[in-house]
């Protein structure tokens, strides 16, 4: 790894610069940026699709409007995000200092910190939580009363923030690879390192999340919409049923959640550098290296 070689200039950045920067990245990256987020969102579409292709039948949804569809669909997008981005956010690790990791590489490094990976998930990541939500969402037909509103609001409230002020738990388990304990000062544990990073930057961590949100609902409004208003041209069928709402809305849900994970890749390292001064840190690295190489 040439540390003093990356294709993203090591620099600060304020939040429209991350935003072009991640188009820009997927320019020069669509091709892995594509294969990797298929690879990392079919199965879960495939299981997303069988869980709720039964709410566009109008007999057994009871529904003019695929609007629970949607819903449940987006819902478990939001479970699942964490576990599908595995793939990406690894290979964007690797690809920012000039190296091109293979599957294996990739998924060998996720499979070492999987225990971790399992518990961030589930619990600072909110899916137990938002298992819940399911479970709340999902009973008695779907029938909601006031207090069911209140609950699952409550709860994804909680799995928000909880992401909000904590978003770079995988980043720090995939490509870190911390120490689940660890009395070393110069190798913090996974507790102390992601308090290292997250606490500090509290204030910042909130306004970007609140920001990226709205980023994220605005794309995926207008991928589908730019879809469907196509799509409506040409067949001459204004109805989103079908293949729009399993196939088109599902992606839509897909591709946004493939961008944001590169935003949040870029975010992270923009916090790294105005937290640890890291574009100095690599230049000493790099240096090190050298130096270490010429007299082996």
């Amino acid at each position: 790894m040439r540390l003093d070689r990356t294709h993203v200039r090591i620099r600060e950045r304020n939040v429209l610069e991350i935003l072009d920067l991640t188009f820009q990245i997927l320019r020069a990256y669509w091709r892995p940026f594509a294969i990797l987020t298929v690879l990392g969102a079919l199965p879960f579409a495939l299981i997303n699709h069988w869980l709720t292709a039964w709410l566009l039948d109008n007999e057994v949804g009871g529904s003019d409007l695929p609007m629970s569809f949607m819903w449940h669909q987006t819902l478990l997008v939001f479970v699942e995000a964490p576990l599908a981005s595995l793939l990406l956010t690894t290979y964007l690790g690797h690809a920012v200092f000039d190296e091109t990791p293979g599957l294996s590489k990739m998924v060998g490094d996720i499979l070492q910190g999987f225990g971790k990976i399992l518990w961030a998930v589930m619990l600072l990541r909110g899916v137990a939580l938002l298992v819940l939500v399911m479970v709340f969402a999902t009973l008695d037909g779907g029938t909601w009363s006031p207090w069911r509103v209140i609950i699952v609001s409550f709860l994804i409230t909680i799995v928000y923030l909880l992401r909000v002020f904590r978003p770079f738990v995988l980043e720090l388990i995939v490509l870190e690879q911390p120490r689940w304990k660890s009395s070393d000062p110069q190798h913090p544990s996974f507790g102390q390192r992601s308090g290292q990073i997250h606490n500090s930057a509290a204030g910042v961590l909130l306004g970007r999340g609140m920001l990226f949100t709205v980023v994220a609902c605005t794309m995926g409004w207008m991928v589908f919409g730019g879809i469907y208003t196509v799509a409506g041209m040409f067949a001459h069928n204004w109805y989103p049923e079908g293949w729009m709402m399993t196939v088109v809305w599902s992606g839509s849900l897909w591709v946004v959640v493939g961008y944001m994970t590169v935003v949040r890749f870029l975010n992270y390292l923009d916090v790294r550098i105005r937290q640890e001064g890291w574009e100095v840190e690599l230049l000493i690295r790099a240096e090190a290296q050298k130096l270490s190489e010429s007299l082996t």
